[in-house]
């Protein structure tokens, strides 16, 4: 009986220890994502993206960019891999920003702040999506990526045309993100940046 009794023991365990290792490694798991998420110190990689529908009943909290691209844009990509990609950059975007990725090509219809915005084939030789020309409106070379920028309140600020590496980006997140377009011309507060960060003009 005893041996019975051991043999079946036995046969148990390889059991038991996959359980128990199950269990180790989801609160393992569990352990570290609320670590890293109650981490002051935990700096997000990359820019956490939403949409136009998402923020329509989030007006007035924060600030929006919108990267205007497109899927045969090199730049976008390029802009995307490194710029949103930084570290400091996607802490800065996701305190201060709602970050939008919008297609100007895009087919779908778009409905927001009560207004409808399409495809429109005419616009330019490939068509163009009216949200991205109604955004890009004021720029006399159009072309992507293009970053506009919108107050809390959605109203469009700017809209800045190019690609732009994390350390250009920087000045110019900082510029509309703390109100600075208000008050100071764009040069004197690049230099006052700058100058202040100990870093050279690009």
């Amino acid at each position: 009986m005893l041996e019975i009794n051991k043999k079946r023991t036995n046969r148990k365990l390889p059991s038991v220890m996959r359980n128990i290792s199950y269990i180790g490694l989801i609160l393992a798991l569990v352990t570290i994502t609320f670590t890293a998420c109650d981490n002051p110190l935990f700096v997000p990689k990359t820019v956490k993206w939403t949409s136009f529908e998402k923020i329509e009943a989030k007006k007035g909290k924060k600030m929006v960019m919108i990267e205007l691209y497109t899927p045969w844009c090199g730049w976008c990509k390029r802009m995307e891999k490194n710029t949103f990609n930084d570290p400091n950059i996607a802490q800065y975007m996701n305190k201060n920003f709602h970050n939008i990725k919008f297609n100007a090509e895009s087919r779908d219809l778009l409905s927001f702040q009560g207004t409808d915005y399409k495809f429109n084939p005419k616009m330019t030789t490939r068509g163009r999506h009216e949200m991205a020309s109604m955004l890009m409106k004021d720029i006399s070379k159009q072309g992507y990526p293009t970053i506009a920028f919108l107050d809390e309140d959605y109203n469009l600020i700017q809209a800045v045309p190019g690609y732009k590496n994390a350390k250009e980006f920087e000045v110019i997140v900082h510029y509309f993100a703390e109100k600075h377009y208000k008050t100071k011309k764009w040069e004197d507060f690049v230099k006052q940046f700058n100058d202040e960060k100990g870093m050279s003009p690009s």
